[in-house]
């Protein structure tokens, strides 16, 4: 009897003395782990004014486009989410550095490059860049509608351009009362597909 009451207090003994143990280890991690929570705080702020200066450099057309370009990439690396609406605005910028293959336009298109590595998030602001764009048809100027395409190419490069063509026709068909109802189903047949 005497060993096992000495066996229970010994338990007792080295469970008191675990407990005091790991509660001095949690008092002396919590200013490491305050140290932590800070880096991560400073490291946002500095994330957020990065992404405030490069979104700067791609919105000034005074700088060289080899730059903006540069920032652009950067925004990517970054995944800098706010500077969506600014790669939009800027998707026609040429990159001096980088030759276009024939037939590959977009290839010296950073803007319009990132928006496709931001993906499903830059979607809903893509499509309502492109609803927004004139018409090619309302247009003053012979300029060849490029804006239009590679907003396109934003969207569809990920899966095939044809259906993002057919999706974009059908949202603007829907918009447009000059389209007639036909054509519109045909349309939204086509994309049910």
């Amino acid at each position: 009897m005497p060993c096992s009451r000495t066996s229970a207090l010994d338990v007792v003994v080295l469970l008191l003395a675990s407990v005091a143990v790991v509660e001095t280890t949690v008092a002396q991690n919590a200013p490491a782990n305050r140290a932590v929570f800070d880096s991560v705080k400073m490291v946002k702020e500095q994330y957020n004014a990065l992404g405030k200066q490069l979104v700067a450099i791609v919105s000034d057309t005074k700088q060289r486009a080899e730059d903006r370009s540069e920032a652009v990439r950067s925004l990517v690396d970054l995944k800098y989410v706010p500077a969506i609406e600014v790669l939009i605005k800027h998707i026609d910028l040429v990159d001096p550095t980088v030759t276009s293959i024939s037939g590959a336009f977009i290839q010296n298109r950073p803007c319009a490059l990132a928006l496709i590595e931001f993906g499903a998030i830059a979607h809903s602001q893509i499509i309502s860049a492109y609803l927004a764009e004139p018409d090619p048809v309302e247009r003053s100027s012979g300029v060849k509608d490029q804006r239009r395409y590679l907003l396109r190419c934003a969207i569809g490069s990920r899966a095939s351009l044809q259906v993002a063509d057919v999706y974009f026709q059908g949202l603007v068909a829907k918009r447009d009362p000059r389209i007639s109802a036909a054509k519109k189903r045909h349309w939204e047949n086509m994309l049910a597909n």
